[in-house]
């Protein structure tokens, strides 16, 4: 099943969206959809974890040759992608996740900084849409998850969702920006399946 209308509209798409959630909350798995659909004839799709995100790709039937992929081992290696790519030539790029160098803070924390802007500038100079998936901690003032260098993200990114599992292969969206909008879906084994849209 395509992406959710309802979704796209709310979201303004094309943009740079940040999708945070728990383990397990289908962080992935959404960005894939987004690949699986947008990914005409170039994309870029940089993460910490490629070999389960390449066998899932395989499983969706996510064209492996026209996506050049990136793994990222340490905040230079994500510096090193953003300054040797020419971002012009993509139809669509994901960060998988973007902050999982914050939580080191110093030099982490600053590339992972500097990532978000300069995504932010190569979206509003391009045009072009990118995903960006982002890990959380626990905030025990708020007793919520929340993504890691949450200010940076907000200030950053042009929307927002936020996943969550809600029981067996069962996930809730709860898009906090540019509008709130809330939808579920499950996801299979062909992608993710709408329910609410």
């Amino acid at each position: 099943m395509a992406l959710c209308k309802k979704v796209l509209d709310v979201l303004g798409w094309p943009t740079l969206l940040t999708i945070y959630g728990g383990p397990g909350s289908g962080k992935t798995n959404l960005a894939l959809e987004f690949v699986k659909y947008y990914c005409i004839s170039s994309c870029l799709y940089v993460s910490t974890q490629l070999a389960p995100t390449v066998e899932r790709m395989s499983t969706l039937g996510i064209n492996l040759r026209i996506i050049l992929l990136r793994n990222v081992t340490d905040y230079v290696d994500l510096v090193d992608v953003l300054l040797r790519h020419n971002f012009h030539m993509f139809d669509l790029a994901v960060f998988d996740p973007i902050n999982v160098f914050a939580r080191e803070g110093g030099a982490g924390y600053s590339a992972t900084l500097f990532a978000l802007a300069a995504l932010r500038r190569i979206h509003e100079v391009l045009g072009l849409p990118i995903i960006l998936t982002a890990m959380v901690h626990r905030d025990p003032g708020a007793g919520e998850d929340r993504p890691l260098a949450e200010n940076a993200i907000y200030f950053w990114s042009k929307g927002i969702a936020r996943l969550e599992h809600v029981g067996g292969n069962l996930r809730r969206i709860l898009i906090e920006r540019p509008r709130s909008f809330e939808a579920t879906f499950k996801i299979s084994k062909g992608g993710i399946e709408w329910s609410t849209c």
